[in-house]
């Protein structure tokens, strides 16, 4: 099936619930500690044996009925704490300014809930954390198409009550959307808010020195609008999509076509005067198993270049 006729097998969903899905997955045991990152900064956590236990299709509760959170506080990321924690682990903290921050994982086994995570300037907010070690390799995308790839060890350690250091120089009005801890996935994936998308093999993104102004992830154009994020993506793995009116749709990770950097991608979904807002990896053999409400994207599609 073509990436055009991909796109017009979207599903629109009936309500907020409906909307949402699964962005990750996390296996643990019932004494694992979760640690919950939030917009403002702070950190909450909870036990995984607290969490109401529930069918697999079962939609679960609003995480607002499980932690104490602020009336604009949300949640941005969700880590389990591991149980060998030694210097060389960290959270790594993504801001949508140009500030990042790698904290020892140390600084947060008080387990005290609401503690501050990282220090925000006015009109500031975390996108993401994720825990890292001094081997890993991170990369960050902003909405403008840029992205920059550097080690984990470019980044010094902070307390809590920092703001962080720059990880890439971004031009004005520009801000971080994304943030990866590299595994050894063989492509990039970014999408844009007007519906293109494409992998680029993560060769491509050279690594680089923290604080630069880091190289094109891909063309930006009023025709495709702006980035959403880049993810990592295997072969086996599907792709998730939602819009702002709440239409989904799964694609094969496969399907979508491999270009390079300054490439604007493919059509993956219609959306009309929509626009994307989200999107998520799904693992092979995490859920949904089977191909169920999955949609070949094939080959097909727009140009990956700009008119």
């Amino acid at each position: 099936m073509s990436l055009r006729n991909a796109a017009e097998k979207v599903r629109r969903g009936a309500g907020s619930k409906e909307e949402d899905f699964v962005e990750r997955i996390i296996v643990t045991t019932n004494h694992t500690r979760l640690m919950f990152f939030t917009n403002t900064g702070k950190v909450h956590y909870l036990k995984v044996y607290t969490l109401p236990e529930a069918q697999r299709d079962a939609k679960g509760r609003h995480i607002s009925n499980l932690l104490t959170l602020e009336p604009d506080e949300f949640v941005a990321s969700v880590l389990p704490m591991p149980t060998d924690i030694t210097e060389k682990i960290s959270i790594f903290s993504l801001l949508k300014t140009v500030l990042s921050k790698k904290t020892s994982l140390d600084d947060f086994r008080s387990g005290r809930s609401g503690i501050v995570a990282i220090k925000l300037r006015d009109g500031d907010e975390i996108v993401t954390a994720d825990i890292t070690t001094d081997e890993d390799t991170v990369i960050l995308s902003s909405k403008s198409g840029k992205t920059i790839q550097f080690s984990s060890t470019d980044a010094r350690p902070m307390g809590r009550s920092t703001s962080g250091v720059r990880g890439i120089n971004l031009e004005a009005r520009d801000e971080l959307v994304s943030m990866e801890v590299l595994t050894g996935a063989p492509h990039i994936l970014a999408v844009t808010a007007g519906g293109y998308g494409k992998r680029t093999p993560v060769e491509e993104y050279r690594l680089q020195t923290r604080g630069g102004k880091g190289i094109k992830l891909c063309r930006v154009s009023p025709k495709t609008g702006f980035v959403c994020g880049s993810k990592q993506v295997n072969d086996n793995d599907d792709v998730m999509i939602i819009t702002k009116s709440g239409k989904t749709i799964r694609i094969e990770a496969a399907g979508i076509s491999t270009m390079g950097r300054d490439t604007m991608g493919v059509k993956l979904m219609d959306i009309g005067d929509d626009d994307i807002i989200a999107f998520a990896v799904i693992k092979e053999g995490t859920i949904n198993g089977d191909s169920d409400g999955r949609e070949s994207s094939g080959g097909e599609g727009e140009s990956g270049t700009q008119d």
